[in-house]
């Protein structure tokens, strides 16, 4: 197959970085299926699947659905992990992808917890989302309005948002400015309550973000694009299932009731020719508990043929809150166990692979994926966690 060099990519730079996808037909069906698992003793099976249909000549709804199994065996994870740790940070729109979830497995936001008295434990987490999307136009520029609603449901946890986003293509869709607005409201409501918290739980947390992000082509062969997003939580941030360290004895943790989060970044993709085109992005994150964080990303899109291949890189470099200690001399204060607060090093890198069966108007494509992760706490040195994500999925246009 020949391909343009425009055309080519933005094709490759959609598949490269982030969740977004371009819907080549009216309609769409996809579904995939992850295994993550790590050397703390966690395994996390998920299946997903998305439908995207056209109501009328402008509108599209879109249903998702997402279940998760999740198993920690022994010997358990490190003390201070959480079950919820990726809720505080599960967001993936637009730039706020790189909002702090270097130590959440990448399937589902996971992580090993300690259940007292248990050997292994399991759970059973099931998600959906409602969508409905319209596009038109502006004069001569395309717009896409989007409205998404989601929840998911588990034993301890509940959650639900809803966002509404947007963009327009202009200057013959060369450049392309996108934003997003969310809200959420989880409600945490563990089994037993810590020690002297009886009265804390259940208990719950409010979530708002927003974001902007702008795609500008600059010739046939190179783009560039950039965005910042923010969030804010409020409520019951600690964790029922963490404690902090305080001298040699482990108490329930206790964390500020509100957090502010900041993240940006800037990308670019050059098309080299042959089917092939280089990805670079740059991120930044920074919240007002102190954290800081550098996230520099490199991928190589390459498509021969009915074939698309991508390999990925990702540098993740973060400094620790305020607060965070591995060790606390008194309970005066701010505490908490969660390693996500301290330093952290993570080196990940993926290799995926698409078939497309036909070339048709309704191609069916097949995906194969894997990556990996070796994570450092240098606060714990020599403290390690490597873990391993294998997806499959099928996707069709129709």
């Amino acid at each position: 197959m020949k391909l343009h060099p425009g055309r080519g990519l933005l094709f490759l730079l959609v598949v490269a970085f982030g969740p977004a996808r371009a819907d080549l037909g009216p309609g769409s069906a996809e579904g995939r299926a992850h295994a993550y698992r790590d050397d703390a003793g966690l395994y996390v099976s998920s299946l997903e699947g998305d439908w995207e249909h056209p109501l009328a000549a402008a509108w599209s709804l879109r249903l998702r659905t997402v279940a998760d199994w999740i198993t920690i065996l022994s010997p358990a994870a490190p003390d201070g992990a959480d079950a919820h740790a990726g809720h505080a940070g599960q967001t993936h729109d637009h730039a706020e992808e790189e909002d702090n979830t270097a130590a959440a497995d990448a399937v589902s936001g996971a992580s090993a917890r300690v259940l007292a008295g248990a050997a292994d434990a399991r759970e059973f987490r099931a998600g959906g989302g409602l969508g409905i999307s319209w596009r038109g136009r502006q004069g001569n520029s395309p717009v896409t309005l989007s409205l998404d609603a989601r929840g998911s449901h588990e034993p301890d946890y509940r959650s639900a948002s809803a966002a509404l986003s947007g963009s327009i293509a202009l200057f013959q869709s060369n450049t392309v400015i996108g934003g997003f607005a969310g809200m959420g409201r989880d409600r945490i409501d563990p089994p037993e309550a810590p020690p002297g918290q009886a009265g804390l739980w259940p208990a719950d947390q409010t979530k708002l973000s927003g974001g902007l992000s702008v795609f500008q082509s600059l010739t046939p062969r190179l783009a560039v694009s950039g965005g910042a997003s923010a969030g804010f939580q409020g409520g019951r941030l600690s964790s029922p299932y963490r404690n902090a360290l305080v001298g040699i004895t482990y108490f329930p943790e206790r964390l500020p009731g509100e957090r502010l989060r900041a993240t940006a970044f800037a990308a670019a993709a050059y098309y080299l020719g042959w089917g092939t085109a280089l990805h670079v992005r740059d991120g930044l994150y920074a919240d007002d508990w102190g954290v800081r964080a550098w996230i520099p990303e490199t991928a190589l899109a390459k498509e021969s043929g009915r074939w698309l291949m991508t390999l990925r890189h990702r540098f993740y470099a973060q400094g620790r809150a305020d607060f965070y200690r591995p060790v606390y001399p008194d309970r005066s204060g701010y505490q908490t166990g969660d390693l996500r607060l301290g330093r952290l090093y993570d080196q990940s890198g993926a290799l995926a692979i698409e078939y497309r069966l036909a070339s048709g108007a309704n191609p069916i494509r097949l995906s194969a994926e894997y990556a990996f992760s070796h994570l450092e706490y240098p606060d714990l040195y020599p403290r390690t966690l490597l873990s391993h994500v294998f997806t499959f999925g099928i996707r069709t246009e129709y």
